[in-house]
């Protein structure tokens, strides 16, 4: 008997990677992420993966982006979109686990999860660069505070392109970040040789024609700055009990060193394999990430029973997977042709939101925010793309 087969999946903005394991050594895949036809490329994946790693599906857990949690439409769509996606990969158990926590989880697993306390996590990868603060207990894992991008493009999603812009050699292009994968520990040696020596600074990196230190640290000095900056305030003069960098651009030396200077603790390297582990030790139940509080969130639901018009309010509650239950049964909703009014009570207050008109019965959730209630989700009973209504932290008023 192989045993139940375990997965975790995280899907970057240029690799992405998975990790199963069973009975045997766990394994672990990355591949270029396609621009399009992600399902079929999962499948796939999934396909070789598990060419490797006998046994049947068991449970898979997928790591999501902090971004997809601040509260706005375009994060909520994008879980919706990835939703679909999985469950029709065939797995029986899908769980959910942001990027931070994930890594968290993998280094205070590094220390038998013995090391409680906050974690500061740079998560630094080809889309931007996010730090957060985690508190670690026991095996749980509490994403507390987050922070993101910073001022202007050049961390806010092109940290890789801004540093490696327009270094050639010997007139071809360059892909440093690969460079960066193939020969970090020369790299590393170069930099601290070098990067704080101003007659070093001219020598090339890694031989003649590639960017010079200098070049490279003047390139990484916006997304240095902007870590220097950040952490401070997520730390709120605490130090962190363990600092931890993560992502494929986590692996660029000048990162670890902007972490060590913000923290004055030295971190944990994880590489850019370093969430789809700690999602992997969740699939198992090695680990758990704690969700991040929320606002209670009920609908006013009406039905008819026996002839009387019955009226209830029903908990839309994010814990729930996939979507909210009333009596057993998952709810379904249906305003008709035409749009209505849907009354909601968020934190003991009561709102109304009029979405799009619901042909059709919807199931109800909600996409939380780590701030505010977060966006209202109804999705098709048969399928299809789901209706969203963004909450916003300011829409609870009294409204009997």
């Amino acid at each position: 008997m192989t045993g139940p087969l375990h997965a975790a999946l995280d899907v970057g903005a240029a690799t992405t990677k998975l990790a199963l394991v069973g009975a045997a050594a766990p394994v672990a895949l990355e591949r270029p992420t396609p621009a399009g036809g992600l399902a079929g490329f999962l499948r796939d994946l999934l396909v070789e993966g598990r060419s490797q790693v006998p046994g049947e599906p068991g449970s898979i857990t997928v790591v999501t982006p902090e971004a997809w949690f601040d509260g706005g439409e375009r994060g909520a769509r994008a879980q919706e979109e990835m939703r679909e996606i999985v469950a029709g990969l065939g797995w029986p158990e899908t769980a959910w686990v942001g990027q931070v926590a994930a890594a968290a989880a993998r280094a205070a697993a590094r220390h038998r999860f013995e090391v409680p306390g906050p974690y500061l996590v740079c998560d630094a990868g080809a889309s931007g660069v996010t730090v957060a603060r985690c508190e670690v207990t026991g095996r749980t894992v509490l994403p507390c505070e987050v922070a993101e991008g910073g001022p202007g493009a050049s961390v806010g999603g092109r940290a890789y392109e801004t540093t490696f812009a327009g270094r050639r050699p010997m007139g071809t292009a360059l892909d440093l970040p690969s460079l960066v994968r193939e020969h970090g520990d020369l790299i590393r040696r170069v930099l601290d040789r070098t990067v704080d020596d101003r007659r070093g600074r001219t020598e090339p990196l890694l031989g003649e024609g590639v960017v010079t230190v200098a070049e490279l640290a003047r390139g990484f000095a916006p997304t240095a700055e902007w870590i220097g900056t950040a952490v401070p305030v997520l730390l709120a003069a605490r130090p962190p009990a363990q600092a931890v960098v993560t992502g494929g651009f986590g692996e660029f030396p000048l990162v670890e060193r902007a972490v060590r200077a913000a923290t004055g603790v030295e971190p944990q390297v994880l590489g850019r394999f370093g969430a789809v582990e700690g999602a992997l030790l969740m699939a198992r139940g090695r680990a758990r990430a704690a969700v991040f509080d929320v606002p209670d969130v009920s609908v006013a639901v009406s039905r008819v029973k026996d002839g009387l018009l019955e009226s209830h309010w029903v908990r839309v509650n994010p814990r729930s997977a996939p979507y909210a239950y009333f009596r057993g049964d998952p709810l379904v909703v249906e305003t008709g042709a035409e749009s209505a009014r849907i009354r909601l009570k968020v934190s003991g207050r009561i709102t109304a939101v009029v979405p799009p008109p619901l042909a059709g019965g919807h199931h109800l959730a909600l996409h939380p925010a780590r701030s505010g209630p977060g966006t209202l989700v109804f999705r098709p009973v048969g399928g299809g793309p789901s209706v969203l209504v963004p909450l916003g932290p300011g829409r609870p008023r009294d409204d009997p």
